[in-house]
Order: structure tokens, then C-alpha cells, then sequence
């Protein structure tokens, strides 16, 4: 699929959140990842669907840059506008319809992305769980 960035966040000096608009609907769950990549680049990295699949207009990913990154120091340099590659989804570390036990979420660093999305997709749901989420 083909994507534009639509937005571009700084949220910490070396993370940035990254809405991208696709040629067609992710159509994802809440908790996979996509595999980006940049258009004349031969590299494509996965990264964790940081919104809620009940944003069908666009989806997020948080990014951290790593000094030196043979694909995040490239990304970096995209704006708004510039086009990004995107396969997916993929994965199996996704929220469960039909879910009625408290929903425990653990992550660190830029691995609240996929967190971020099943809690968002709660809420978007009106889905009433207790939830407990430990960041590090």
C-alpha cells in the first residue's frame, strides 16, 4: 500500500509520531504492526500500529530514531506529504473481541505503540474492562 504522512509529532527528543493516510484502509487490530518502507530505499522495518483500528481515515506509528540508523535517519528526513511504503498487517499480539478478563498491558519505550492502540480501541469501543497498564 502506498501512504502519506499526514503529520509528523516530536514527542520526546528522539521519538516521533507518524500519521500516515494509506491508498486504501489498514484494516488492522488493535496491537499488530506494519512493515514500513521508504520508496528508493531497499529496507523496510516493522513497526507497531500505534492507533485504534476505529480511525479508519489514517493510522500512527511511534518511532524512535536510533544515531546513525541505516532506515530511521532517512525517515527522519520525510515531511509531511512525502510517501512511505506499508505492507501488512501483521501479527497475532492483538486485543481479542470478547475478552471479559482485566486486561494487564506491559511495555517500555517506544513499545507503548501497540498498548496505545488496544487502549484507545477500549475506549473507541465503549468496551468496559479493567485495565492496568505498566510502562518502564
Amino acid at each position: 500500500m502506498r501512504g502519506v504522512i499526514r503529520e509528523i509529532v516530536q514527542e520526546s527528543a528522539d521519538v516521533r509520531r507518524f500519521r500516515i493516510v494509506g491508498d486504501a484502509p489498514l484494516r488492522h487490530r488493535p496491537g499488530q504492526f506494519v512493515m514500513l518502507g521508504i520508496p528508493g530505499l531497499d529496507l523496510s522495518r516493522p513497526y507497531s500500529v500505534a492507533s485504534s483500528p476505529t480511525e479508519q481515515e489514517y493510522f500512527e506509528l511511534l518511532i524512535r530514531h536510533v544515531e546513525g540508523g541505516r532506515f530511521t535517519t532517512p525517515l527522519f528526513e520525510k515531511r509531511v506529504g512525502d510517501e512511505v511504503e506499508v505492507r501488512g498487517p501483521f501479527g497475532t499480539f492483538y486485543f481479542r473481541e470478547g475478552t471479559f478478563a482485566p486486561v494487564v498491558l506491559i511495555g517500555g519505550g517506544t513499545g507503548l505503540a501497540p498498548l496505545r492502540a488496544m487502549v484507545q480501541y477500549l475506549v473507541a469501543k465503549g468496551i468496559h474492562l479493567p485495565v492496568r497498564l505498566f510502562w518502564v
